[in-house]
């Protein structure tokens, strides 16, 4: 999932949400399926195994630590890569890496 917005700034009514997987070079899309290239960049990724309850507080967890680092997020999207089935997981889990793109 590609996140357009911080949630502290905008609405959740007009959160802007792209939802995508890997597909291999050369694909081309189809009407209403787009290709997007995530930007390139150094990006901090937060590696966490949750339930969907903890989402917002992995979220926080890695712009904290952004904060006492001194990054700054660069313009443009976030993401979460999921890296499990939830449904396989004996305790429903979810696999997730968090990126957030920062400033050079």
């Amino acid at each position: 999932s590609v996140y357009y917005d911080n949630p502290k700034k905008v609405a959740p009514e007009k959160h802007r949400i792209s939802v995508g997987f890997t597909v291999p070079e050369g694909t081309t899309g189809t009407e209403g399926i787009r290709i997007m290239e995530l930007p390139e960049g150094s990006y901090v990724v937060g590696s966490f195994t949750i339930t969907p309850a903890q989402y917002e507080s992995s979220w926080n967890e890695v712009f904290s630590f952004m904060g006492a680092e001194g990054l700054q997020p660069a313009p443009g999207p976030m993401y979460e890569s999921y890296r499990n089935d939830p449904g396989k997981d004996p305790d429903g889990k979810h696999v997730v890496d968090i990126c957030i793109r920062v400033q050079d």
